[in-house]
């Protein structure tokens, strides 16, 4: 093609090009006003978001020639909702790189500000006062929180280049709510640059550490640094999301607050000023620079110690060392060096102490318990160093002169109970060389002794010897106390013998160690080692060396496993390793060890390492959770063959372990298995940071019964059922799945362990690839039958399909017993905050709960937990499941006698609260409604319920299992708690709490509450005249009419096993109620006061019980006699003293009533828990009193001959008026009549002839 063709195309393109640049500079200065304007708004819908306020100002769109793009703000604060400022800063901005964008990188180019001053508050506990705000969070809101996003949007990642951050002038404040101190971290010119995560980093910064109003530390930090691990911010950052770190808590979090008060209190102080560049890598560092350490001091028991130095100068390969501390005012360490490594290596050093070894103590102690570590507490020394001396050498020749001396000091631990005493130095450096005349400590009269020479030519003849040695003590003597917090040692000694001759260019070492009777546990894991012996010996001369390790009964004992080592011999030299008489047992099974490791110094080792065995089936069997173990069957021994060949770079594992049909572990009784042999083999490749399964998984194997030790031979022949490949990629730093697939090679028939007659049918895929905690996962499976006989269950059609997005899984057909119903649900793949279930559609036909819960008693038996108080505290704080929706819908619900029909609503599971909201339906031909809430962790239920138009009758026997207790239509409101977890439905009912409402209209009185049930009370069946009468008025139309009401209304409050009956206010025609008492829901018993009243109509039919309260009767008392005056004091009460303002009135508004009072105590549906019924009236009986009997008698006789003609008229008028309305049949009229005889027959009775009583009585 003609370049003069071209000329123009590119010209354009050039022009275009440079257009679009001017454009890119100059658009901030059209679209900054409106992205100003739009600041107003994305304020306020933070503040709608979260309460905080952020104000910005002059908010501008800045762009720059190196193609970024950010936003700079002329002031920006932050206010918390309480109107504290907690941020402000004067021209912060950021920008971002807009070329890598391209890449699909996020890459921020700046950050900074003029000014950026913030102050945290913070609780007397370390926490900060911030997070109330963030606390207040909703369920919701949490939920959401611990789901966070797996990576970028639209496939961007971050980039490892990080912004570079320059801030003039900044100010972190910590503000002490209790006493308003400050602390506080203030400085200039901060600057970050050339920062890339996994390269280098340069940071600079000046300022100062003021605690309290003092001012105790200064910094001057210069550094460049090329030393930088091998990361990945990506993967750094949604790993450290993915891996479940993200809202875990500290197991003892520092109370930042304590160690602000406590380095103040102690006076630690210190300028530090760095100037250091570092190269080479993090195996072979090389530093250059200076570090100073100037003004250190602290106080120590309240004194101030003078200042103290330490400074460092890199240069290359050579570090220049000056230093001066005190441990107290009057004791100095200075040490000062020259070191230099590689060629021309030299040491010359200069070391001067008169330090205490208590105060040293002090020293680490005070500094530990600024930072809440205070296992040092108990540590306490006595003796001091002293040491005046001075080294040269080039490692040909040693000038030295002075002394080390510890003349006598000992060291106590109290918190183990550990001692080292007779610690002694006595070593001479005045004659050119170095003389160790005697150094060592005993722990429990055990010695350690060092002694030996180094002359002025380097020759070295150094010994050092320990018997049996504490290893308790041992630790405490190496620093290493932290060993004892999570290790118990038992017992263990340790024995030495060490020995360092030759020159300092050949050097020979000889070392036997032994150790003996250890016994260690190790508490987090309940784990414990035990070892009887063992030795180890090493001799090294003329370049080469040789040992031998012997160990003698080694146990490891876990609560799961025992895994010994009788017997074990190494052999090494200069060249081989060698594994010689090795085996170990797993509980009863022998697996020996053998082989050979080659070349192990040389460029190309060769490893050729075998074990080979056979593990008895109770073995494996052990190792399952007891729960479970009952169900898995196990028999003979399963032979075992491992190797590891390979070299230093690459290693093949090959793992097999042989099932025959004689010899197995049943877990999951697969069909196609049966009669045949098994084979779980697994070929493992590690190599450049990764392992890579192969030819892993289930296989079987036809008529194979053991394994020869040519791993391919022994799967000739086999066909896969289950596979497992793939690979784990950058294992050492951060683990990532590949491709790892499990799949099954065809559909598979199995039992499901626990349930002998059970079959499933399922085949199925699953691939993963990320992060080993949260990974991305393809996959299904799919489950065309499922039966479990054992418990009545059966499902069909089952799938669950698997995406990097949910989880599917499709349960169209389950059906227990007779409960029929369907789910779908759909779960997050991301496992790293638990198991997160985003929707889930519930549908029942049918759900029988009782037949349900029959057929779980099919489940395999497990021992039971026994429940306590501490249990509800100690279970684990999270279940780890969360549902973010689900729907459920009920056609038909059964549970005892309560039924239900076309239910539904909303649920959700967050924080462990499963929540029932929404829930609606219709039952006993009404309606019902509310909220349900369970607290998986400790049982507690709260529930709102609501019901109205509700078949009364029906719905108590529902509730309550009381038959024809009354009817009428109920509606009801239920706000109540108890603990769902109790042993048992008694303990249920006492943990039962809250309050309830109802109320019933239009109804009658079934088996409770009817009044002729209330005349059988023990005062009136007693009295054998009284008692007699009961029976036919009860069954008297007009006293069993009395059962209608218009209206119950009832209010109660749940406590301790008890309903308190605040009121039950009822209302009818011809009764009404006040009831307030109480009622057992254990044993339905009830202790009740029945305020009622009675018309007029039904007085009258109760014949002499009723007339006991008529006027007229009363006129008859001065002639009825001491006897009738009895019977009427055991039948009425003062109303005087009753709150009978309480009882409701008559529905029909009838004013002619009488009232009364019952006692009821006992069974609700017992007649004899009606103790006692009385009129609520007075009368006049002191005229009865002063007669004599023979005249109340000649009374009463004349009295009843016109009681019986007034009963007679009361009858005839009674009749007459049934007839004119028509309210009674003839039979009923014949029972009236036979009742009114009956009960004139009992007045006879009554006043019998005087003489005919005396006839009785004698």
């Amino acid at each position: 093609m003609d370049l003069k063709n071209l000329k123009k195309p590119v010209i354009i393109t050039g022009y275009a090009i440079l257009a679009l640049y001017i454009l890119f500079l100059v658009i901030p200065f059209a679209v900054s006003p409106f992205v100003n304007s739009y600041s107003h708004y994305l304020s306020k819908v933070i503040e709608d978001a979260c309460g905080f306020k952020i104000k910005f100002e002059n908010v501008k769109l800045v762009t720059t020639p190196k193609l970024t793009a950010g936003v700079k703000a002329a002031h920006i604060s932050v206010i918390t909702p309480d109107n504290d400022e907690l941020l402000t800063t004067d021209n912060a901005q950021v920008k971002i790189s807009l070329i890598p964008l391209l890449i699909k990188k996020l890459e921020i180019d700046f950050a900074g500000a003029d000014d950026i001053s913030a102050e945290f508050k913070l609780k007397k506990n370390g926490s900060f006062l911030l997070e109330e705000y963030f606390n207040k969070n909703t369920p919701e809101d949490n939920a959401a929180l611990q789901s966070p996003a797996s990576a970028l949007p639209m496939g961007f990642k971050l980039s490892n280049h990080l912004p570079d951050i320059k801030i003039r002038h900044y100010k972190i404040a910590f503000v002490d709510l209790n006493d308003k101190k400050q602390y506080s971290v203030e400085g200039e010119k901060l600057t970050v640059s050339d920062f890339v995560l996994n390269k280098k980093i340069k940071l600079n910064a000046q300022g100062k550490i003021t605690l309290a109003g003092a001012e105790q530390f200064n910094y001057n930090i210069k550094v460049f640094n090329r030393i930088m691990p091998e990361l990945d911010l990506n993967e750094l950052v949604f790993a450290e999301q993915n891996n479940g770190n993200r809202n875990k808590k500290q197991e003892n979090p520092i109370n930042i607050l304590e160690v602000f008060k406590s380095i103040n209190k102690n006076q630690l102080s210190a300028n530090l000023k760095t100037d250091i560049k570092t190269s080479g890598t993090i195996n072979n560092p090389h530093f250059d620079g200076l570090l100073t350490l100037d003004n250190i001091s602290m106080a120590i028991d309240g004194k101030k110690l003078p200042e103290g130095h330490f400074n460092i100068d890199f240069k290359g390969r050579q570090i220049l060392l000056n230093s001066e501390l005190f441990t107290s005012p009057e004791e100095k360490t200075s040490i000062t060096g020259d070191f230099k490594t590689g060629k021309k290596a030299h040491f010359n050093a200069a070391f001067k102490s008169n330090a205490g070894i208590n105060n040293i103590f002090k020293i680490i102690n005070t500094i530990a318990q600024s930072f809440n570590y205070n296992d040092l507490e108990t540590l306490t020394a006595s003796g001091a160093i002293d040491a005046d001396f001075s080294i040269k050498s080039d490692l040909k020749n040693i000038n030295s002169q002075g002394y080390f001396k510890i003349p006598s000091a000992r060291v106590k631990y109290a918190l183990y109970n550990v001692l080292i005493d007779n610690i002694k130095a006595d070593i001479d450096l005045a004659d050119g060389g170095i003389n160790v005349k005697n150094a060592g400590f005993t722990i429990l009269s055990q010695p350690l002794k060092i002694y030996g020479t180094i002359k002025n030519d380097t020759s070295t003849d150094m010994h050092l010897s320990a018997d049996n040695l504490l290893l308790k003590g041992l630790a405490t003597a190496a620093g290493q106390t932290r060993l004892l917090k999570d290790n118990n040692i038992k017992s263990g000694t340790l024995s030495a013998k060490a020995s360092l001759t030759g020159t300092f260019k050949k050097l020979k070492p000889t070392l036997n160690l032994s150790l003996n009777n250890i016994n260690v546990l190790n508490k987090p894991s309940s784990t414990s080692l035990k070892l009887k012996d063992t030795k180890f010996n090493i001799i090294c001369e003329n370049d080469s060396y040789k040992g031998v390790i012997n160990l003698d009964r080694a146990t490891l004992i876990n609560p799961a496993v025992s895994v010994s080592l009788p017997s074990a011999r190494v052999t090494l030299d200069t060249k081989d390793i060698n594994i010689d008489d090795t085996y170990l047992t797993l509980n009863n099974s022998r697996i020996d060890i053998y082989g050979k490791i080659s070349d192990y110094t040389g460029k190309k080792p060769d490893i050729d390492v075998k074990a080979k065995g056979a593990i008895l089936a109770s073995d494996i069997k052990s190792l399952i959770p007891k729960d479970f173990r009952n169900e898995i069957k196990a028999n003979g021994k399963l032979p075992l063959l491992v190797t590891v060949t390979g070299n230093d770079k690459t290693q093949n594992i090959d793992i097999q372990l042989l099932a025959a049909p004689s010899n197995y572990v049943s877990v999951i009784n697969i069909d196609k298995l049966n009669g045949k042999s098994t084979l779980l083999n697994s070929s493992i490749k590690i190599s450049n940071d990764s392992i890579k399964l192969s030819d892993t998984g289930l296989y079987v194997v036809n008529g194979s019964t053991s394994l020869s030790d040519n791993v391919r031979s022994n799967m000739a022949g086999s066909s896969n059922l289950i596979s497992i490949k793939g690979s784990v990629d950058n294992i050492s730093k951060n683990p990532r799945l590949n491709n790892v697939n499990v799949k099954s090679a065809e559909m598979i028939a199995a039992s499901i362990p626990g349930f002998k007659n059970s079959k499933i049918n399922t085949q199925f895929e699953l691939t993963l690839n990320g992060s080993p905690s949260s990974p991305e996962m393809k996959g299904f499976a799919n489950i065309p039958s499922l039966s479990i006989p054992e418990i009545k269950t059966n499902l069909k059609n089952m799938t669950v399909d698997i995406t990097n997005n949910a989880i599917t899984i499709d349960t169209p057909a389950i059906n227990i017993d007779n409960s029929v119903m369907a789910a779908k649900t759909i779960v997050s793949p991301n496992f790293s905050s638990g198991i997160v279930i985003n929707t889930i559609d519930y549908n029942a036909l049918l759900l029988d709960t009782d037949t349900l819960l029959k057929a779980m008693e099919g489940m395999p038996s497990q021992k039971p937990v026994q429940s306590t108080k501490t249990q509800s505290t100690s279970s684990a704080s999270d279940i780890g499941v969360v549902i973010q929706n689900g729907k459920g819908s009920i056609a038909k619900f059964k549970s005892g006698n309560l039924t239900a029909s076309d239910l539904s609503g909303d649920f959700s599971l967050k924080n462990n609260i499963f929540y029932l909201k929404g829930l609606k339906g219709s039952a006993y031909n009404g309606k019902i409604n509310g909220e349900v809430s369970v607290n998986l962790i400790n049982g507690k239920t709260d529930v709102d319920f609501h019901g109205s138009g509700l078949n009364a009758e029906n719905a108590i026997y529902g509730a309550a299992g009381l038959k024809n207790a009354l009817s009428g239509t109920l509606s009801f409101n239920a706000k109540l708690s108890l603990n769902g977890y109790a042993q048992n439905q008694n303990d249920m009912m006492k943990s039962l709490s809250g309050n309830t409402d109802f109320k019933i209209i239009n109804g009658e009185f079934g088996n409770i509450g009817r009044f002729e049930n209330m005349l059988f009370a023990q005062n009136i069946i007693s009295n054998g005249v009284m008692g007699a009468l009961v029976s036919p008025i009860a069954n008297m139309p007009v006293v069993k009419n009395s059962a209608e009401f218009k209206s119950i209304s009832g209010d109660m409050s749940f406590s301790n096993g008890w309903a308190k009956i605040k009121s039950i206010k009822t209302s009818g025609p011809s009764m009404a109620y006040f009831i307030t008492g109480q009622y057992n829901l254990i044993n339905t018993s009830a202790n009740l006061i029945i305020l009622g009243r009675l018309g007029a109509d039904v007085v009258a039919a109760l014949g002499p019980i009723g007339e006991l309260t008529v006027s007229r009767l009363t006129s008859y008392i001065p002639k009825f006699g001491n006897l009738t005056g009895n019977i009427i004091n055991a039948m009425t009460t003062d109303p005087k003293t009753e709150n009978t303002a309480e009882i409701p009135a008559l529905s029909n508004g009838s004013r002619n009533y009488k009232d009364f009072k019952v006692t009821f105590n006992g069974g609700i549906e017992s007649k004899s828990s009606v103790k006692s019924f009385k009129w609520l009236s007075v009368c006049d009986t002191s005229e009865i009193e002063n007669g004599s009997l023979k005249e109340q008698l000649e009374a009463s006789r004349q009295n009843m001959q016109q009681l019986r003609k007034e009963q007679i008229e009361d009858v005839k008028q009674s009749v007459e008026d049934v007839k004119n309305s028509a309210k009674q049949t003839a039979e009923e009229l014949k029972i009236q009549l036979q009742n009114t005889k009956d009960s004139l027959n009992g007045l006879k009775n009554l006043f019998k002839n005087p003489a005919e009583e005396t006839e009785v009585h004698n």
